[in-house]
This record gives structure tokens, sequence and C-alpha cells, in this order.
């Protein structure tokens, strides 16, 4: 150990070399980015309200911004305080570097609630969820003051996702719905959308049934037996389907029903959903576009 400075037990080589930022930024694919998420829910937002119809004047790298900050910083929000330790070798690193502090002594109070003697949750949520809610703020704050409440909210429901390992009774799958359709959605449709309408008003409620369809579906891929989740899952396309028929657009209906049938042949087959979840946003998008077909007409 040396006084004033850091100490590190068993350090890779050229580790020192990892990394050239003060806020270290990686992109990886998580999972496979064929799945309800963040971004396919701003595409279908825009599809819904018939943004691509008036494309003329719009700034594309204020869109791009938007994006991002919506699916990627949202995202990164929600993933690093619901289930920090996937980043990887964070935990190692917070292990292998530490300042040393006469309060911080090994066995002291203050070393055991922030970690240093164990591994420990709280200094990894520091170090990756603090950089990114700031971050996430500030380009909120460049965009639209709605966007900066917005991402509030998004702190809330990540702080949230985080007690559930603490609170056992915590809705984790539905704060995840939310947090990948329903805000996405709501945020788009406040900057894109203008003001509240008949328009307006379809499209929310095709975000608010599509977050039930993938809280029923993340019911199901957690535990192949819900049935509540299958449940959920058939109400929402239920709906979405009396929804497009209303909306006068039966064509769209007809594929969104062929992209549907995946999902009941692999549950007859007592097959996992998340063979067949690849669907569900083709589904959202072609429904979204009905919508927005039918309020353009």
């Amino acid at each position: 150990m040396q006084r004033g400075r850091t100490w590190s037990a068993n350090a890779p080589p050229h580790w020192n070399a990892s990394s050239s930022a003060v806020v270290d930024g990686r992109i990886w694919l998580e999972r496979s980015p064929w799945r309800l998420a963040g971004g396919w829910s701003v595409l279908a937002a825009l599809l819904s309200i018939g943004f691509f119809n008036q494309l003329e004047g719009v700034d594309l790298p204020r869109l791009l911004l938007f994006f991002l900050l919506v699916d990627l910083l949202w995202g990164s929000i929600w993933g690093s305080m619901t289930v920090p330790n996937s980043v990887p070798s964070l935990e190692a690193t917070h292990q292998q570097q530490r300042v040393w502090l006469p309060y911080l002594r090994p066995g002291s109070p203050a070393a055991r609630l922030f970690g240093i003697d164990t591994p420990g949750i709280l200094p990894v949520i520091g170090r990756v969820a603090l950089p990114g809610i700031l971050l996430a703020l500030l380009i909120s704050l460049t965009l639209h003051s709605v966007l900066f409440w917005l991402t509030l909210v998004v702190v809330v429901i990540g702080v949230a996702g985080w007690l559930h390992r603490q609170v056992a009774l915590m809705p984790v799958v539905l704060l995840h719905s939310l947090i990948s359709i329903t805000l996405p959605w709501l945020a788009t449709q406040q900057i894109y959308g203008g003001s509240l309408n008949t328009a307006a008003n379809e499209a929310l409620l095709l975000a608010a049934l599509w977050t039930l369809h993938l809280w029923g579906a993340n019911r199901n891929l957690n535990e192949s037996t819900d049935r509540l989740g299958l449940a959920g899952v058939a109400l929402a396309q239920i709906s979405i389907s009396i929804q497009i028929v209303l909306a006068q657009t039966p064509l769209w209906l007809a594929l969104v029903v062929v992209l549907w049938l995946p999902t009941w042949l692999a549950v007859y087959r007592n097959q996992p959903l998340r063979r067949v979840e690849a669907w569900w946003p083709l589904a959202m998008l072609l429904s979204a576009f009905a919508i927005g077909q039918s309020l353009s007409i």
C-alpha cells in the first residue's frame, strides 16, 4: 500500500493504458437488437404521427442527438442501475484501484459501506450510473426542458429497478416496459408530435398497448409457465387489431397478424418466446405505420 496514491492487486498488464478518457464510454450489443427496445419505440412513434411525410426542414443532427438520448443514454441508466455488474470488468477495476484515506482503512465502517473490503454494489453504480445520468441531463437540457423532466423520471425508475434487489415485490418487469416503450414514445410524441389532439391520443393508445405487450412477453420470457404474461400479450394484440380496424387500414392489419403468428406457433409447440421476439419490433413498426397512415388521410 502506498500513502497518498493508489494501490492495486494483480493488475493486468498495461492496465494504466486501458483508457485515455476521464469519463469512459464504451458501446456494445448487450443482446440482439431485434427486440422491443427504446430505439424501435422512437421509430414507431415517429411513424404513428406521420413524421416521415413531412421531412422538410427537419434538423437531422438534433434528431440523432434525441435518438441517442432516448435509446442509448436512457437505456444505459436503466441497465447500470438494475444490472450494474453487466458492465465488463468494472467491478474488477474497482477492486484493483482504490484511493488510500485514513477513514477507508480495511475493516472500517466506511470501508464496509462503500465496498472496499468486499465487492460492493454502491461503488459500481456510482461509477457507472452517475456519469451517464449527468450526461443525459446535460443533453436533455440542450434539447428541450420536457426531456430534462422525462430524464429525471428515467432516473427514478432506474432507482426503483435497483431496489428490486432488496424489495422482491418491486415490479421490475413493468418498469422495464415503461423504459423501453412508454417513455421513449411519449418523449417522441412531445418533441415531434405537437400538441395533444385526436392523432396524438391514437398514437399514445398504441404505445400503451405495446407496453402491455412487452410486459406480458417479458413475464413469459422470465417464466415460460406464466399464463398471465401470455394473457397480456393476447389482450394487447387483440386491442391493437381493433385499433387498426377502427383506423380503417385493414391491409396493414393483415400484415401485422402474419408477424404475430410465430408467437402463437411457439406457444403451441411449447417453445420459448425468445426465439420469436425478433418479429415484435416489425409488428410494432407496421402497426404504428398503419395508425400514422390513417391519421394522414
